[in-house]
């Protein structure tokens, strides 16, 4: 049995062979779009980040280096990536040189609504917000959530998908980083329509969260994951 069939009967449940790494038949695609720079300077959305010689990870988000400084005003503060703009080029080259009855063509597709939302918001005022300003973070998720769906239907259309990593950090060591029903409230009903596009390009869907999370399994399953990858052991 060919690694890709294994894991794709893994993910299944349906049998595998043996137990499969969990990327070991899959390739990674980036799109042509830079949400996490690998070095100091401006990304996608306008954020500043900076870079630290020899610390994990090497960039991380500038101090102050967030761009909504008044949430009732984000709208004419959040600089939104132009999906029409970019170039595929690349990413479809990179696409016609894989094998893909030996590996599934997967798109990596980081920094998801939660991420995204305490980097245009400094991490404090966007946990503040989730609690004090719920509709008015929900309106911001949406107009992010439809980014990302825009940038996935592209990616589904350029190379043809078999799966999307889609990153989104929802928690600590300990729990989420809000409450459960928070979560749902806002975070979930836009990242179902996410997990919907993905779905409807005939895509698994690979959530990444870091933290502990278990609070909220049985929504992620609800919604449609066809696999969860963690980051550390909490």
């Amino acid at each position: 049995m060919k690694a890709k069939e294994n894991l794709l009967r893994a993910i299944r449940h349906d049998g595998p062979s043996w137990v499969p790494n969990r990327m070991e038949a899959v390739r990674m695609l980036d799109p042509p779009v830079c949400e996490r720079p690998s070095a100091a300077g401006l990304a996608a959305f306008g954020v500043r980040w900076s870079y630290e010689q020899g610390a994990e990870g090497g960039t991380f988000p500038a101090h102050e280096g967030h761009t909504i400084r008044d949430l009732e005003r984000w709208r004419e503060q959040i600089a939104i990536p132009d999906v029409d703009a970019l170039d595929w080029g690349p990413t479809v080259a990179a696409a016609a040189g894989i094998d893909r009855d030996e590996l599934l063509v997967c798109a990596f597709v980081e920094m998801g609504l939660f991420e995204r939302s305490y980097l245009l918001l400094g991490m404090e005022e966007a946990l503040m917000a989730y609690a004090a300003q719920p509709e008015l973070m929900a309106g911001l998720l949406g107009a992010i959530a439809d980014y990302k769906i825009k940038l996935i239907e592209r990616f589904g259309e350029a190379v043809g998908l078999d799966m999307v990593w889609y990153g989104d950090d929802w928690g600590t060591q300990s729990n989420l980083f809000m409450p459960p029903e928070t979560w749902r409230r806002i975070i979930k009903p836009h990242t179902k329509r996410i997990y919907d596009c993905i779905k409807r390009c005939g895509a698994l869907v690979n959530q990444h969260s870091c933290g502990r999370i278990e609070s909220i399994f049985p929504d992620m399953v609800e919604m449609g994951a066809d696999m969860w990858n963690p980051c550390q052991p909490c």
